[in-house]
């Protein structure tokens, strides 16, 4: 970890050293437009753009992308083996099309950013921030955007079991009901849990109420209590698929003047994971 620190150190000096410049010079920039010195000024602009583009830029996204990748391994590494950063990209938009949790619009009208991967409770994992807009399969077009956390599990203990559940403050009914009714085979469920009936809107394959092993509902619930935001799951037998709204894989790009520390890099960014874990291990019918 000393190591990684000290290599992190270095280019963040590197960044640092390339916005004091341009900082520097957009000063200089200012103080000849003020004194009416124009030709002066353009000259500093253009040398300005070019110390930018070619020097700054390049150390400040150097220092952004291993500041993320050594973030990702000490932080999510609390909780997933050889957790991994992945880049800027995140997972193929289809991918998300096609789970059919929520409705999420073709076209362009999804985006992904900053995919990770790792192994944790007996699942392979793979994580990622999107962005898309949610429309309704009717004719009125009303449409809605969400944003959060995507996370994708893939047991290694099939359970047999397909369901969908959605917390009834992420998509309004208008637009989720016709989804499930005209692009799957899911159907209305109830589960005569009335903490679980009043969080979620759930949907299974007609006829064939799901059959969960003990604690996963627990398990489901302890999660949208520890999630300022609300929750989606989805179920395809070996398949875990879960959206945590208004939570994201990352805290965001790294601040150049802070130094780097131990504490900043294994700062959790989303510690809803060890919750869904936890509901991962349970619907393959493992506790802790």
């Amino acid at each position: 970890m000393e190591k990684i620190i000290q290599e992190l150190e270095a280019k963040r000096a590197a960044a640092r050293r390339g916005y004091l410049i341009c900082a520097a010079m957009g000063v200089a920039l200012v103080v000849m437009l003020g004194t009416h010195q124009y030709t002066r000024a353009l000259a500093v602009l253009a040398l300005t753009v070019i110390v930018y583009l070619l020097l700054a830029r390049q150390d400040i996204k150097g220092f952004s992308d291993a500041y993320r990748k050594a973030a990702a391994q000490a932080a999510m590494g609390k909780w997933l083996e050889d957790a991994a950063y992945h880049g800027k990209e995140g997972s193929p938009p289809q991918q998300l099309r096609d789970a059919r949790l929520l409705p999420v619009k073709e076209g362009n009208g999804c985006v992904t950013y900053h995919r990770i991967t790792g192994r944790g409770a007996g699942a392979a994992w793979e994580l990622c921030d999107a962005s898309f807009q949610a429309v309704s399969p009717g004719s009125d077009g009303r449409n809605q955007f969400l944003s959060g956390c995507w996370l994708r599990g893939k047991l290694d203990r099939p359970t047999g079991q397909r369901l969908r559940m959605v917390s009834r403050n992420i998509v309004t009914p208008a637009l989720l009901a016709p989804y499930f009714l005209e692009r799957t085979d899911f159907r209305p469920m109830v589960w005569e849990n009335l903490a679980v009936d009043q969080e979620f809107s759930s949907f299974a394959p007609a006829g064939q109420l799901p059959q969960l092993p003990d604690g996963v509902l627990d398990r489901l619930l302890e999660l949208t209590e520890k999630t300022p935001g609300s929750v989606a799951l989805g179920l395809d037998d070996d398949v875990l698929t879960v959206m945590l709204c208004h939570r994201f894989v990352t805290t965001g790009d790294p601040i150049v003047r802070d130094p780097v520390t131990r504490e900043r890099l294994e700062q959790q960014a989303l510690p809803e994971l060890e919750q869904v874990l936890a509901l991962a291990a349970a619907c393959q019918g493992v506790e802790g």
